[in-house]
């Protein structure tokens, strides 16, 4: 297995296995580069020197993204109101907050069209993000879920429309797309032999792939009661055999497709040009946003993007490293290098 999926080894420091894997690939991506770095203690943050010049790392956020610009991706309503300004397409909503009363946010729940996504003004990770909404009781329920994970007194949530579409993360700076990545639910695909359960353990046997606790690239299938059903509900179970070429799909579609063992599938070089056109747009409609993760919704992602083909959700300031670089289908990309050239322009073009 290569180095880069391991936190040890970066110098002989034990604190260093603690890192998340993102900023352990750019310390080591660094060193290769000739770029010095200490860990400042109790901090987080890391001294990177490179011929003189000096600049700091802290989580996947440059020095050269403004505290602007991170207020602006933390907040979706902000977000949204920028990107809307800035003439790209965004899911159409309302805030609310908790204080508004149920009255009124049931009146919000009838204005709009179902089903629903409810889901945390800034929310990350996918947590407090409820799809697919179209009763009453399931709507009040994800506001409250939304609700409590707000950080502010006068706690806040959005309710849109769900837009039905392919889901991919688009990483930008303002110069340049970088990664186009197919976020895809996990999956396996028959070959005539094999069973589900066969299946599923032969692709968690990729090293790309490991537990939570590993923090690889890609997370395992894991096999619990939810996955189960959804084979139920295909008529199928663990035991059968898959035809030859016939991808079965392990789990419904949702936000939380890697983390539950999904697939990213490079697709940079296929896209239609008005994708790159549209992440160029959205990055430069932040103030002070050198670089970012832009998570997409598209009906047809190679065809031209029209405001009735698909809908951007949010920006992420420090979007993750190791899903782009090491996709499970199609080229590494070097990412690592690109964020570091952010901060130091002077560093050799990658041979």
């Amino acid at each position: 297995m290569d180095l880069y999926y391991q936190r040890k080894g970066v110098k002989s420091d034990k604190k260093l296995e603690k890192i998340m894997t993102d900023t352990w690939h750019l310390l080591k991506t660094a060193k290769e580069l000739g770029i010095k770095y200490e860990e400042i203690p109790y901090t987080g943050i890391f001294r990177l020197e490179y011929r003189g010049k000096v600049e700091f790392l802290y989580h996947r956020t440059p020095v050269q993204t403004t505290s602007t610009a991170s207020r602006c991706c933390d907040n979706k309503m902000v977000t949204k109101n920028l990107l809307e300004r800035a003439g790209l397409a965004v899911p159409s909503g309302y805030m609310l907050k908790e204080q508004d009363g149920q009255k009124y946010q049931l009146e919000v729940f009838d204005k709009v069209k179902k089903p629903l996504v409810v889901k945390a003004i800034d929310g990350s990770e996918a947590l407090h993000v409820s799809l697919n909404i179209t009763k009453t009781a399931d709507y009040l329920k994800a506001l409250k879920s939304s609700f409590s994970y707000d950080r502010i007194d006068n706690s806040r949530a959005l309710v849109e429309e769900m837009f039905v579409g392919d889901e991919f993360r688009i990483l930008a700076t303002r110069e340049k797309v970088l990664s186009i990545i197919y976020r895809i639910e996990a999956n396996v695909v028959g070959d005539g032999e094999h069973t589900v359960q066969e299946l599923i353990d032969i692709k968690n046997m990729d090293e790309k792939r490991g537990t939570h606790e590993e923090n690889k690239p890609l997370f395992n299938i894991e096999i619990d009661q939810e996955l189960v059903d959804f084979l139920a509900e295909q008529g199928l179970t663990l035991d059968e055999k898959i035809d030859k070429d016939k991808q079965i799909f392990l789990r419904p579609n949702s936000e939380f497709n890697i983390s539950q063992g999904g697939d990213t599938i490079d697709v940079t070089d296929q896209v239609h040009p008005s994708v790159k056109n549209i992440a160029m747009c959205a990055v430069k409609a932040i103030p002070g946003l050198s670089w970012t993760g832009i998570d997409l919704l598209s009906t047809d992602i190679y065809q031209e993007q029209t405001a009735n083909n698909y809908r951007i959700l949010e920006l992420n300031v420090s979007p993750r490293i190791i899903w782009q670089e090491f996709p499970y289908q199609g080229p590494r990309r070097y990412i690592a290098y690109d964020f570091l050239k952010l901060m130091f322009p002077g560093l050799p073009e990658k041979k």
